[in-house]
């Protein structure tokens, strides 16, 4: 059991383990067949029929039965076992009035066993198995076993299904993630076309060469943000009407500025604030 449940665990998808669990069971406990099933909304679904010796004969029986799932009404045995939680050991499969009768009759079967598949508490599919070509029925010990199984399988399934749940939202993410970078890509081409653009006024003068104060510097400390923005503009000779165009505010704004950039720089006129602009911009440690 141990060693197919490690093959098992090595499996890519929940998709590979419900195709590989039936082959790894019977190789396991020894069971000539061995069903898978699914249990959705209180019915039954067969998945998979492993038959040792014959690849194709599980196909071929659950062709037999058809794709039409049985209800797990009041009156199946099955229906008791997802009920209960327990395994299931059945002797006498072909008279007994709970089995699944269309599958007991494409299958032969004299008696089986079967378990539950319950990761978290709730049966999500079902386990069926059997000694058809030895023809020995099973007994406790094999129902015990399959059990067993069944409930490290679930483990495995339920695992498998986060695993798969993960890489899902992992490849969203990264997939977000590229688009979010390339439209973050065209939106800084575009500003920057548009800085280009927005530094240059109706006359053609350039007003993005302008010397960048430094930071913790003697302007820095001295004017606002905003006003080293406006004397930033300034300097480079724009007047007011230009500068209140760059940065989007009532013209009145940018006198009101201009006229405190005069008084603290102790500048008479902007010709004056202009050069001690220039000279304090590249002086970090300048003061007035």
């Amino acid at each position: 059991m141990q060693k197919g449940l490690a093959r098992l665990r090595d499996l890519p998808s929940a998709a590979a383990l419900l195709e590989q669990a039936p082959r790894e069971i019977a190789a396991a406990l020894g069971f000539d067949r061995v069903l898978i099933s699914r249990v959705e909304t209180s019915q039954w679904i067969p998945l998979r029929l492993f038959v040792r010796g014959d690849a194709k004969a599980g196909s071929a029986i659950l062709g037999v039965v058809g794709e039409e799932p049985e209800l797990l009404t009041h009156q199946s045995l099955e229906s008791e076992m997802v009920r209960r939680r327990t395994p299931l050991l059945v002797l006498d499969a072909q008279a007994n009035p709970g089995v699944h009768r269309r599958l007991a009759e494409a299958t032969g079967c004299r008696s089986y066993v079967a378990a539950p598949i319950m990761p978290e508490g709730d049966v999500i599919g079902l386990l069926h198995a059997d000694f058809h070509r030895s023809r020995r029925d099973p007994d406790q010990v094999d129902c015990d076993a399959l059990f067993a199984f069944a409930e490290a399988f679930g483990a495995l399934l339920q695992a498998a299904v986060y695993a798969g749940r993960l890489r899902a939202q992992t490849r969203h993410v990264r997939e977000v993630t590229a688009a979010l970078g390339s439209e973050l890509d065209a939106l800084t081409h575009t500003d920057v076309r548009m800085a280009v653009a927005a530094r240059i006024d109706e006359g053609g003068r350039d007003f993005g060469r302008v010397p960048v104060p430094p930071r913790d510097g003697p302007l820095d400390r001295l004017l606002t943000p905003r006003e080293l923005e406006v004397m930033a503009l300034v300097a480079t000779g724009a007047r007011n009407a230009d500068i209140a165009a760059r940065l989007v505010v009532a013209e009145g704004t940018v006198k009101s500025h201009v006229k405190q950039i005069l008084r603290k720089m102790h500048a008479h006129t902007r010709a004056e604030a202009v050069s001690k602009y220039m000279r304090l911009s590249t002086l970090p440690t300048a003061a007035l």
